[in-house]
């Protein structure tokens, strides 16, 4: 019986030495806080200096280069007759431009035709729609207003789409007349 009393007491002892050097520990820690320095540099934006006028970007309207002071001053003094100069060059409409234009009309005709499409999903959904609550479900049957409101939005989708068609046909006329390529609307 001794030697297994024995073998029990060394553990607790273990255990008592390491939960003072678990304390003595966090003593010291404690202790080292308190004499450690706190303070630090707090900036704040007066402690920076300006940035030199140099690095500042410079704004530009765009399609037009960056101009000094200078020669800004000497553009405005020229008036409607610089405006003048521009204005045939702005008139130009060239393949990419008209390219451009047509995959804009193409892409939102798409996009609509995709949106009508998720509404007419939407539509056939509500058609069948079970309703757990049972006054939802009566009034749905009666008023039908959940399957009025997303009819109403299809029509004015499909308007939105028949618009959209008339766009492109009108495009294509305006190339024509233009001069344009055919081709550039494909």
């Amino acid at each position: 019986m001794l030697c297994v009393a024995g073998l029990a007491a060394p553990p607790l002892i273990a255990q008592e030495q390491s939960q003072e050097s678990v304390a003595d520990a966090a003593r010291k820690t404690r202790e080292q806080k308190k004499t450690a320095k706190k303070e630090g540099k707090v900036y704040t934006n007066d402690d920076l200096a300006a940035p030199p006028r140099s690095l500042t970007p410079e704004v530009q309207v765009t399609g037009q280069p960056a101009q000094s002071g200078a020669a800004a001053e000497g553009q405005k003094d020229k008036g409607p007759a610089a405006k003048g100069a521009t204005a045939p060059a702005e008139d130009k409409k060239d393949e990419t431009y008209w390219r451009q234009r047509f995959k804009d009309a193409r892409d939102a005709l798409a996009r609509a035709e995709k949106e009508l499409d998720i509404l007419q999903r939407e539509h056939d959904q509500s058609q069948i729609q079970y309703y757990s609550d049972p006054t939802k479900a009566m009034n749905e049957q009666l008023k039908r207003t959940e399957v009025n409101d997303k009819q109403a939005k299809i029509n004015e989708k499909k308007k939105e789409i028949a618009a959209l068609k008339q766009k492109l046909d009108d495009m294509e006329v305006e190339l024509k007349r233009a001069g344009g390529d055919i081709g550039w609307s494909r």
